[in-house]
């Protein structure tokens, strides 16, 4: 007799979300207004005099014990301008400086004016990173026309 075996491996993960509807922790809820948000009534927003998004700041022992792999970004963004762009940032630093930072440019979602569209990234840790960084998640906008941002969601995976 022939026996098959089908398993499945469960990722570990801890998934952090923010809408902008309730203060979270974390989140210094800076350029956040009422609006046309993707979900709900409020978003983070970008422009020539607002370089930066909301932005989540947390050190990583405060949220997990464990080692982490690999980090997902996600946000729904909206740009006002076809020229428009910013950059969706993820950075691990350590008392002094960042010693992991990515960045995917709001471009690759390839946005229709004034439509939310979802970007996403994903990134592999180095080993070399521990578990006493801080992790930091938020647009930079570095050509100063209107972007938008809401629903963010943080994958850490370990």
């Amino acid at each position: 007799s022939i026996f098959f075996f089908y398993g499945c491996i469960k990722e570990n993960k801890i998934i952090l979300k923010h809408n902008f509807e309730q203060s979270q922790s974390g989140w210094n809820e800076i350029n956040v207004i009422k609006g046309e948000a993707h979900s709900g009534k409020y978003f983070t927003f970008t422009d020539s005099l607002h370089p930066f998004s909301s932005a989540f700041t947390k050190n990583l022992s405060e949220i997990t014990s464990q080692k982490i792999k690999r980090i997902d970004i996600v946000t729904w963004i909206r740009h006002k301008e076809s020229s428009a762009s910013a950059n969706f940032i993820v950075s691990l630093d350590n008392s002094t400086a960042p010693v992991f930072w990515r960045s995917i440019s709001t471009i690759e979602a390839a946005p229709e004016i004034n439509e939310w569209v979802r970007l996403f990234a994903s990134y592999d840790v180095p080993d070399s990173i521990g578990k006493n960084e801080t992790l930091r998640v938020y647009l930079w906008n570095i050509n100063k026309l209107p972007v938008d941002a809401d629903d963010f969601e943080i994958r850490l995976f370990y």
